[in-house]
C-alpha cells in the first residue's frame, strides 16, 4: 500500500500483513503516528508472479482523517507514557509467545534496534529502569 499525509509530496510505501484472525480479504498495515492532525491518502498496489500490478481504486485514492498522536518514548511498550515493570512484564510476554505485539509495541520494545523481540532487549529495558 502506499499513503501520504496533506504535507507530504509523494507516497510512501508500507507493507501490508494477511490478519491473524480468519477474515477473508483482510490485510493490516501501519501509518506512522502524525503530529497534527490531517488527511490521509491511500492506496493499495498489489502484483502477481507473472510482473501484473493491479490498484485499488482503479484510480485516484481512498482517504481518511487521522488526528494527532502521541509519540511514545523507546522501552515504553505498553504505551502508558511511563517506563517501569509493567512494560518488562509486557516484554517477557512478548518474548515468550504469551502475547502479540502491535507493531508499535514491537518498534518500542526492540531496545537494540535488531528487528526481533528477546532477552536482550529485556535486559536492556531493565538496565534503563534500574539506571
Amino acid at each position: 500500500a502506499f499513503w501520504k499525509n496533506e504535507t507530504m509530496d509523494d507516497y510512501e510505501s508500507i507493507l501490508l500483513t494477511v490478519c491473524p484472525q480468519d477474515i477473508p480479504d483482510c490485510y493490516l498495515g501501519e501509518i506512522p503516528s502524525q503530529v497534527q492532525d490531517t488527511e490521509i491518502h491511500y492506496y493499495i498496489q498489489a502484483s502477481d508472479n507473472s510482473g501484473r500490478d493491479e490498484q485499488l481504486p482503479i484510480a485516484g485514492y481512498f482517504s481518511f482523517y487521522a488526528p494527532a498522536g502521541s509519540s511514545f518514548i523507546q522501552g515504553d511498550v505498553n504505551m502508558d507514557e511511563s517506563i517501569n515493570i509493567l512494560d518488562v512484564v509486557l516484554l517477557v510476554n512478548f518474548v515468550l509467545g504469551m502475547d502479540q505485539p502491535t507493531g508499535y509495541q514491537e518498534q518500542l520494545g526492540d531496545l537494540n534496534s535488531d528487528s526481533t523481540l528477546n532477552i536482550l532487549d529485556v535486559i536492556l529495558l531493565v538496565n534503563n529502569i534500574i539506571g
